[in-house]
């Protein structure tokens, strides 16, 4: 079930990283959103793939947490699905464009549902366990709370106090810098989140679950 979730983010991750060579030319990636990249010569199929692929990551990480009784975090994880689909059924305007349509509005939401969900749901995911990916995750989630932060307060504009506006205008002249490292942290949690509910193989000299005999006392018993 991992690999099921690990194959289609890396897909995505590779299908992003071509769209966004191909759109070097003509989009600022530090000002350009990542949706933006649907407009590229040939982005519209290679953009589409690249969401079917989380969409398939997403869905396989929400059905190993089914199978693992994690109802919390795999309802997150499939409100996270559908609004993969809103995504791509909804695109984004055209760059430039100077009034925001209902496509647009709908694509922006579903996004944003999108990073705040998968990310906590990693968080419950992470929260009662000890071993190195669940504190990897935990790390990833508050990462990803720090750049959401980032992303938000980069697109207040003048609705936030006058002495804040300079700040929060270099926020959004990198925002789409910053959506970037949304995109990546997303990813890397989908693909920790499926390492956590993983099987787990069975400890070596257990049989159906029992722990073998101290090394002592299995001596002991032999010589007896």
């Amino acid at each position: 079930m991992a690999i099921c979730t690990l194959r289609p983010a890396l897909t995505a991750t590779a299908a992003f990283a071509v769209l966004q060579l191909m759109g070097l030319g003509s989009l600022d990636p530090m000002r350009s959103t990542v949706s933006d990249l649907f407009y590229v010569p040939g982005g519209v199929l290679l953009f589409t793939v690249a969401v079917g692929c989380l969409l398939a990551s997403t869905t396989s990480w929400a059905r190993a947490l089914s199978h693992a009784h994690r109802r919390l975090p795999a309802a997150l994880v499939w409100v996270a699905g559908a609004a993969l689909v809103l995504v791509a059924l909804f695109p984004t305007d055209p760059p430039g464009t100077a009034a925001m349509s209902l496509s647009a509005s709908i694509h922006r939401y579903a996004a944003a549902a999108v990073f705040a969900a998968v990310p906590l749901a990693g968080w419950i995911c992470a929260r009662s366990l000890h071993e190195p990916a669940a504190r990897a995750m935990r790390w990833l989630v508050a990462a990803s709370a720090l750049v959401g932060a980032l992303a938000i307060a980069g697109r207040l504009g003048t609705a936030a106090p006058r002495q804040w506006q300079p700040a929060l205008q270099a926020l959004h002249d990198v925002s789409g810098g910053v959506e970037r490292v949304q995109l990546v942290l997303l990813v890397v949690v989908l693909v920790i989140g499926a390492l956590l509910v993983a099987p787990r193989p069975p400890v070596a000299g257990t049989i159906r679950g029992l722990a073998p005999l101290p090394a002592v006392q299995a001596s002991s018993t032999m010589t007896g």
